[in-house]
């Protein structure tokens, strides 16, 4: 399985030689001599220089890998159970095949990586009033709860958060609560999903419109970066959806600012983390419709923060918590602001991160993803932030 984004094959080390492989060569010919005389036809209109001979499929031999997207999804109901399902199209493959990709999938998502839960620490540095009050208290001193995941052992984890109770008061009732005096919102959901895209394109649309109205009056200064600072998930950004957010969010900012800034992604990265891979991360980065890489060393608190921020105007900032059920899957919360607080800690946070960049890749031109540059990240290409940081 994969896409147009993200490295995400899963090799099925299919037996092309047993009957379950299908009869993809008897089905070639078939179609090949059912449809000759079209085929023929479209090589020469001419009649007196079209020729019909005898034609057959002597052999199809695989050039390359060949890659067939299948999306699964992910659901999760209010008590934090996760549950997923494969595309409609799953059910036109064989059986054999079928069974095999549940079998591959299950395993890809137990080998995710299990991560500890920051999501106070997230509270409280944003000084979030609204997730302040679902936090639960804490259970470090409980006795520990041994539950079964996927057939295996493993201790329950502290929830934090009463998510259940949060669900249907701020995204059932009220709808995406508003808060901090109608200057914040809640989310939850990827922000390229759907409904959080609107509402965080909406925000940033109404502040956009305010900023140009209070720079004709002051000096203020369009930002010259856009940042989204993504998490540390395997399961993050694989959709098209991707795409269509930094297309939207295009739009929005053109209309808003007059100009396009770039829009830079910071992603996680390891210190050994061979450039060849790093190179192919970015290249799926910049198709995906970024302008410029940039790789830091996240630290483990950071690993499950989110940001995407238009410096002083309007930013989001989403916190992927540990589902305690199914430790391996994260369900997206937080808020969209223009509080003036939150983004002071919105700049905070990237700027924290980037003092940890190691690699900063982009295009020289616009015009091929074959014309990149790969370099050592530079600090002080980013030292504008310091200025967002302060009141």
């Amino acid at each position: 399985m994969s896409n147009s984004f993200w490295d995400n094959t899963l090799d099925l080390n299919w037996d092309m030689d047993t009957q379950a492989s299908g009869q993809t060569i008897e089905k070639a010919e078939a179609a090949f001599h059912k449809h000759f005389a079209d085929i023929e036809r479209l090589e020469y209109d001419e009649p007196k220089r079209r020729a019909y001979s005898c034609y057959k499929v002597d052999d199809i031999r695989a050039r390359r890998p060949f890659n067939v997207p299948l999306p699964v999804h992910f659901e999760v109901d209010v008590d934090g159970n996760v549950d997923f399902e494969f595309d409609a199209a799953l059910e036109l493959l064989p059986e054999s095949l079928r069974s095999q990709i549940r079998v591959l999938t299950a395993d890809r998502i137990g080998s995710l990586k299990v991560r500890s839960i920051y999501l106070r620490m997230f509270v409280e540095h944003y000084q979030d009033d609204l997730l302040s009050r679902f936090l639960m208290a804490s259970q470090i001193d409980d006795k520990p709860t041994v539950i079964n995941v996927a057939g295996r052992l493993t201790i329950k984890k502290d929830p934090v958060i009463d998510f259940r109770r949060y669900v249907r008061e701020v995204h059932g009732s009220a709808n995406g609560e508003v808060y901090d005096n109608g200057q914040s919102q809640a989310l939850l959901g990827g922000l390229y999903m759907p409904k959080p895209q609107e509402r965080v394109l909406n925000g940033l649309n109404h502040a956009l419109s305010r900023n140009k109205k209070a720079k004709e009056r002051t000096d203020l200064v369009s930002p010259p970066v856009v940042f989204w600072v993504i998490p540390d998930s395997d399961l993050w950004g694989r959709t098209a959806l991707v795409r269509e957010t930094l297309d939207n969010l295009r739009v929005v900012l053109k209309e808003g600012l007059g100009k396009l800034p770039d829009i830079v992604c910071v992603a996680p990265c390891t210190q050994d983390e061979h450039r060849d891979h790093l190179a192919k991360r970015a290249r799926l980065l910049l198709a995906g419709g970024f302008s410029k890489v940039v790789f830091a060393t996240y630290r483990t608190s950071q690993e499950s923060f989110e940001t995407l921020l238009v410096p002083g105007v309007y930013g989001a900032a989403m916190y992927h918590w540990t589902v305690p059920t199914a430790d391996r899957y994260n369900v997206p919360l937080g808020f969209c602001s223009s509080s003036t607080i939150k983004l002071q800690k919105m700049a905070v946070f990237v700027r924290q991160v980037l003092t940890s960049a190691l690699y900063s890749v982009g295009r020289s031109s616009g015009e091929t993803m074959q014309d990149r540059w790969f370099k050592d990240a530079s600090v002080t290409d980013y030292i504008f932030l310091d200025a967002y940081t302060k009141a």
